[in-house]
């Protein structure tokens, strides 16, 4: 199967010459761009894809190393915020966006954040019998699944820890084909990213993809869009009837920004984020291949989310060399009894500019009550992590306490002091969202812009503190389906 979807996608590799003209292009393949791309080709649309990244088939390299940091991370995974406190965020820069390197955990919409964006914001076709319709649609065509036999230990200790508390906690589903041979501290199996799900369908159905598209500039013209772009260090452009721009929260907005089109737009950023917490067990918690646990509480929820982070010896290593040196002497023969979890809360607010030198830049101002939740979220993990039998915490600030009893976690700080913190973000949105007051309209279209649609994590217009891609489907999904009704009712 790996091996017929890489075919696919790499028969669908191409370089068109300078000034092709097509009936549609789509920026971006992440979730949103592959989603939207695939139901326009399958529609019998002439496709163009652009994508700055590489295309890497899933499985090159270790998940979370630096490899894959390097090939499939922009800069890196080096991206931060400008501020009163830097924030790192990071984005996905290959063929398949971030669905080729994140976690593939799975949330549908909340009807209650579906209602919210219907009522406050006035969006429209986000009714209750179409959005599952569209979510279920999603499902049939990713592989949604639980894992086959017991999670990873820290993941169960985590369960466990909730379980003593009396909180909610469940496993979430993720995008991810299993192997027979699944076990807990090495899964295995295929991430169900774009690379292995839609683009090769997109291929198939006559699509055509250049990656290494690096785009400048967009520029309405009669009959369509113009798009300028550097491809192997030339300038290019293309033509098309229609654009879709599905390029992420930052740089959808800064492209948008970059040739001068529409209003309110990278106004209003938001990320969902991330403050970390490291337990260490007696038992074997961790391997270099156990990946990310399910395991979630949502006793707090939407307030406060709770989970299992990325647990590499590295990234152990880097959160103990800001809160903790003095755990770094023991790291190398105690790192498998290590692992290390999150507390998510939405708070603050950020935008998006172009400064000279043609890269975006976000500024990000994170909320007083986001420090409070983020405090309550790691005193929550550790009293969840203490009664699931840790034998020590350490939050990830700098100077932080090490706490081994329940006793002791008065001596946490609230709110979390930003400038002690080590924060992070993997979900950016919100950057032109939808609605009667927004930068677009339900469907992603800008006011008094024809022949473009916006279809990622831009539209969103709040954080619903989950995992967006999901959600980032769905929408693409319904505004690449209106786009081709409007496109026949103006026929």
């Amino acid at each position: 199967m790996a091996n017929s979807s890489a075919a696919a996608v790499e028969a669908a590799l191409c370089q068109p010459p300078n000034g092709t003209r097509t009936d549609t292009i789509v920026i971006g393949s992440g979730p949103g761009g592959s989603t939207a791309a695939t139901i326009l080709a399958e529609a019998g649309r002439q496709v163009m894809m652009l994508e700055e990244g590489c295309y890497h088939r899933q499985g090159k390299f270790p998940a979370f190393g630096r490899a894959e940091l390097e090939a499939c991370w922009r800069r890196a995974g080096m991206t931060v915020t400008v501020g009163s406190r830097p924030i790192n965020y990071v984005e996905g820069c290959c063929l398949g966006g971030g669905s080729e390197v994140n976690s593939g955990f799975y949330h549908r919409l909340p009807e209650a954040v579906a209602a919210r964006w219907r009522s406050h914001y006035r969006v429209a076709g986000l009714e209750d019998e179409s959005l599952l319709q569209l979510q279920e649609e999603n499902e049939r065509d990713l592989n949604i699944a639980e894992a086959p036999g017991a999670v990873q230990p820290a993941s169960q200790l985590l369960a466990a820890g909730a379980r003593e508390k009396g909180w909610a906690c469940r496993p979430i589903k993720r995008w991810h084909r299993y192997d027979n041979d699944y076990q807990p501290l090495a899964p295995g199996g295929v991430r169900q990213s774009m690379s292995e799900t839609f683009l090769p369908r997109f291929g198939k159905a006559g699509g055509q993809i250049v990656t290494g598209c690096r785009v400048q500039r967009i520029t309405p013209v009669t009959g369509g869009w113009r798009v300028q772009a550097l491809v192997d260090g030339r300038e290019i452009h293309y033509r098309a009837g229609q654009l879709v721009l599905a390029a992420g929260a930052v740089n959808t907005p800064a492209l948008l920004r970059a040739s001068g089109i529409g209003n309110r737009i990278g106004n209003s950023l938001r990320m969902h984020l991330f403050a970390r917490i490291i337990a260490e067990f007696d038992e074997q918690v961790n391997s270099p291949d156990a990946g990310i646990g399910p395991d979630q509480i949502e006793q707090f929820a939407p307030r406060l989310r709770l989970g299992c982070a990325a647990s590499t010896p590295a990234q152990l290593a880097l959160a103990l060399t800001h809160a903790a040196p003095s755990w770094l002497t023991s790291h190398r023969q105690c790192w498998q009894q290590r692992a290390a979890y999150y507390a998510s809360v939405s708070g603050g607010r950020g935008w998006v500019r172009m400064l000279p030198g043609g890269e975006p830049t976000v500024f990000y101002r994170i909320s007083r009550q986001a420090c409070y939740d983020l405090a309550d979220g790691i005193r929550y993990l550790a009293a969840a992590l203490l009664a699931a039998g840790a034998r020590k915490v350490l939050p990830v600030l700098a100077g932080a306490p090490t706490i081994t009893s329940s006793k002791q976690l008065w001596q946490l700080p609230r709110p979390l002091p930003p400038a002690k913190s080590l924060l992070s973000s993997v979900h950016l949105m919100g950057s032109c969202p939808m609605g009667e007051a927004g930068a677009t309209d339900s469907f992603g279209r800008l006011p008094g812009v024809s022949g473009l649609t916006i279809a990622d994590a831009s539209l969103f217009c709040d954080s619903p503190n989950l995992n967006p891609q999901a959600t980032v489907m769905t929408l693409a999904r319904r505004n690449a389906r209106y786009l081709l009704e409007n496109s026949r009712s103006d026929g």
